[in-house]
């Protein structure tokens, strides 16, 4: 089977990480029933991506851990100073002891922090794909990751959710699951196309539209009631989380393959780590120039709230295709020689 790529991207995982992002973005807008089902799969599907790249043999540990700083944290790191600059550009009169807590704030990288925003996530990603990276260099086989990495995502699900740790280490420890099925499954998916699929035999086709189907009836069940099925244990709690984020990345999968070559949503797949780090700025700038046209826009609903994003993504279009001209390291995208 071919994949379909596009200089050596591959376009359904691009759109993957573009649904990923506005699933994100969404999570934000708190009260909609759809923002609710958002958290349910959003961080996850991006965990799942890196582990689509995660499982190579090309890197040391000691390699990988500098590929994954260049492509992480330091984007992280640029994107904290300009967020703080940003917000003293348009409130000049904020204190400095709330400026220097604002820094604390992004040192501590922790979830559920307002001014760090979706920011949060890349050093979560770093030091959970780090962990991960290290776990194959210890067991190196599949048979022993998978578990591995379920037992310590299901510890830390039931038991050390919460308070959010330090650069937010508990939920990557939380997600771990999914780095590692990505690795588990990316020698069978990566390479799967439309195309591939409108070509395989009918049994193949017909398994697939089952596939779908029951897919599409579970995540129905569960966005429409929050649960389909319910634990009777605290590890059976850990399987049936598991389980739901599994569906919904099965339904996006479905939904990204089908709409690949829709060129504008992959653009938005390659520069997730943009509007990621630029969620606050967008929204700012956004709510700024409606403001300005004495535009009243209170996103208190799913579909003001989509207009919201999509609103606040194109103005940050611009800003990324500036800075994929002018410094593509400050989005992950080049590597620092």
């Amino acid at each position: 089977m071919t994949s379909l790529k596009t200089d050596n991207r591959i376009e359904w995982i691009d759109t993957m990480r573009a649904f990923a992002i506005v699933l994100v973005l969404l999570a934000h807008y708190d009260g909609a029933l759809l923002s609710k089902f958002a958290n349910r799969s959003c961080v996850q599907m991006f965990f799942f991506i890196s582990g689509l790249f995660a499982f190579s043999g090309r890197y040391t540990l000691g390699q990988y851990v500098k590929k994954q700083a260049q492509s992480l944290l330091l984007p992280y790191a640029v994107f904290a100073v300009i967020n703080i600059g940003f917000h003293f550009v348009f409130n000049p009169s904020t204190p400095a002891d709330e400026l220097a807590g604002f820094a604390v704030n992004f040192v501590l990288a922790r979830r559920n922090n307002v001014m760090v925003a979706a920011m949060w996530f890349l050093p979560c990603l770093f030091f959970a794909s780090i962990l991960y990276k290290a776990i194959t260099v210890v067991f190196k086989e599949q048979k022993y990751i998978v578990p591995v990495c379920f037992a310590i995502s299901a510890v830390f699900k039931l038991w050390f959710e919460d308070p959010v740790y330090v650069f937010s280490v508990n939920q990557g420890l939380k997600y771990l699951i999914y780095i590692a099925l990505g690795g588990l499954l990316a020698p069978y998916i990566k390479n799967i196309s439309l195309e591939s699929i409108i070509k395989a035999g009918r049994k193949q086709q017909i398994a697939a539209a089952a596939v779908l189907a029951a897919v599409s009836i579970y995540i129905s069940v569960l966005y429409k009631r929050g649960y389909v099925l319910w634990p009777e244990s605290i590890w059976a709690l850990a399987v049936v989380y598991f389980i739901n984020v599994v569906v919904c990345i099965l339904f996006f999968m479905a939904i990204s393959l089908a709409v690949s070559k829709i060129k504008p949503i992959c653009w938005v797949g390659r520069n997730t780590l943009g509007f990621c780090c630029m969620e606050n700025i967008n929204r700012a700038l956004l709510n700024t120039a409606m403001a300005l046209v004495g535009f009243g826009f209170v996103p208190d609903s799913e579909i003001k709230a989509l207009a919201h994003i999509i609103g606040s993504m194109c103005i940050g279009s611009v800003i990324i295709i500036i800075i994929n001209k002018v410094c593509p390291q400050l989005l992950g995208k080049k590597k620092i020689k």
